[in-house]
Parts: structure tokens; sequence; C-alpha cells
């Protein structure tokens, strides 16, 4: 019993830890936002009073575009947010969440994949049934042991792990926000991660998946899953042309502050020769039988 509370009591602390860890990084993101002037994410959004419906628009979400941001949902953390300082996630999130809020009903069952200690849960496990698959080590910033998982239930395994914890068709939305990428690469593996997302998709169910790519000068780097999903799926939606993504003025891709503050003591390279990171959108449905 005494072990049991102090392990609780790690977890609270390794929770609180990195919640208070994250405030700072928005705070310091949305100092830097206003130094640099221009309109933040949250006026962007309150501006727009005629907002598209994402999933009747689901083609011109198919890539992250700067003017998205003003037909999105921007939760308070990134309110404060410019488009020459937002990371990813401020993207991901807010197109997740007004998804959610667009097209998904009050207590349907949700299941979000790699989700760490979600942002998006977070704000919306009162009103939804959440799940999080995450087997938690670590991958993109991600917690690597257990946290608090208020509001939702944690199945603490992989993708394609086809995991007894989560039921057959059960789930009428299933997302995830930069976890793709992060999946081993070979043939097996797809072919596993694929067979048990459409497993737990219960009919007439959807998903939407949120994952990085870099734009080269020469080409567009996405992780496999993307092109096996549209060759094998005919609801599936994106766009994956080098052409339309390398010249639409409109295209967002991260930051050159964001780059530096977040992700270069990683990738060791600047960020021209490394690549535009984007995020591209991939959307399908379930067949209703």
């Amino acid at each position: 019993m005494a072990r049991t509370r102090k392990n609780n009591r790690k977890v609270n602390m390794y929770s609180q830890t990195r919640l208070v860890l994250r405030k700072t990084h928005d705070f310091v993101d949305a100092l830097i936002a206003k130094i640099l002037g221009g309109k933040t994410l949250g006026e962007l959004s309150e501006e727009c009073l005629d907002k598209m419906s994402i999933l009747e628009n689901i083609d011109s979400f198919a890539y992250a575009k700067k003017s998205h941001f003003q037909h999105l949902e921007i939760p308070a953390m990134y309110a404060k947010q410019s488009l020459k300082t937002a990371d990813m996630k401020a993207y991901q999130d807010s197109l997740i969440l007004t998804f959610i809020k667009q097209n998904i009903k009050p207590a349907a069952k949700i299941l979000e994949i790699g989700g760490g200690q979600s942002r998006v849960i977070q704000l919306l496990h009162e009103n939804y049934s959440f799940w999080n698959l995450d087997k938690l080590e670590g991958a993109g910033f991600g917690p690597k042991r257990p946290y608090d998982a208020h509001g939702h239930v944690l199945v603490q395994d992989y993708l394609g792990a086809f995991s007894p914890e989560l039921e057959d068709h059960s789930f009428d939305f299933i997302y995830s926000i930069s976890t793709i990428e992060h999946l081993p690469h070979d043939e097996e593996t797809l072919t596993r991660c694929l067979a048990d997302m459409n497993r737990l998709l219960a009919p007439g169910g959807v998903c939407l998946h949120c994952v990085d790519a870099l734009l080269k000068p020469d080409k567009l780097e996405v992780h496999p899953l993307v092109p096996k999903v549209l060759s094998e799926n005919r609801t599936a939606r994106t766009n994956l042309c080098f052409d339309t993504l390398s010249k639409d003025p409109d295209l967002w891709s991260l930051p050159f502050y964001a780059y530096y503050t977040r992700y270069f003591h990683l990738t060791k390279k600047r960020l021209k020769p490394f690549g535009k990171p984007i995020t591209i959108n991939v959307y399908w449905e379930q067949d209703e039988t």
C-alpha cells in the first residue's frame, strides 16, 4: 500500500513537471510573438466569422496552410503565439480539436494514438469518452513513464499489436498528432498498423492523422504509411503532390524560431538544407456495414 502511494506521488510529480515545462514554453513563445509583431493565432481565429467546415472541405485541409488558422478554434495555450513562432503542435492540436467539435457527437468514443499527455484530451475529456494508445517510450518528446491519466483510459501498447484492451469496431473517431512518422517503415509493420486501425474503427467511423513531413527542394519526404493508405483505401484523402505543395504560397511550415528553439539540437542541420517541416493531414472513413 505504501509503495503504491509512493508510485502515485512520483507519477503526479512527473505529470506536473511536464505541465510546468509546457506552460513555460508557451509563455516564452507568446513573448517572442509579441516582440516579432503580427497578429496572434487567437486574433486570426477571432476575426473570421465565416469559418469553413473541415469535413466539408477536407481536400482544402490536406496539408497545413496559413489561412487555416482563421478557420480553427485555437486553444488558449496557443492563442498568443503567431505564424512566426508557433510549433507544429499549435496547428495540429487546433485542427483535431476543431474537427472533433464540428463532427463528433458528445459522448462518442475516441482513440488517440501516441497521445502522451494529450492536450486535446485535456481540453475535451468532459464531453467525450477518450482512450490513449501509447507505449510511453518518449518518441517525439513524449512521456517515458506512466502519468496521471485523468479523464481517459491509457493503454500502454503499440499500434499494430492488436491490444485486447481495445475492442473491435468500438471507436467513432481515431486520430494521431505527430505520431505516424515515428512508426517503423517495414511493410509488415505498415500492414499491421493499418489493419489494427481498421479493426478498431466502428462502422461509419473516421480517422484523421496529422503527419509530420519534410518538403525538400526536389521532393516530399513522408512516412510510407501515408501513400499506403491512399493506395489501399478508396475513402482516403490527402495531397502528396510535390509541385502543388512547393508552389503554394499559402503553405505553412515550421517557422525559423520554432525550428531553432526545438529541433536544431536534434537535427544538427540548418533549416534550409534540412527541409521545410510541414504537416500532411490524412483522412479516411470506415464503411457503414
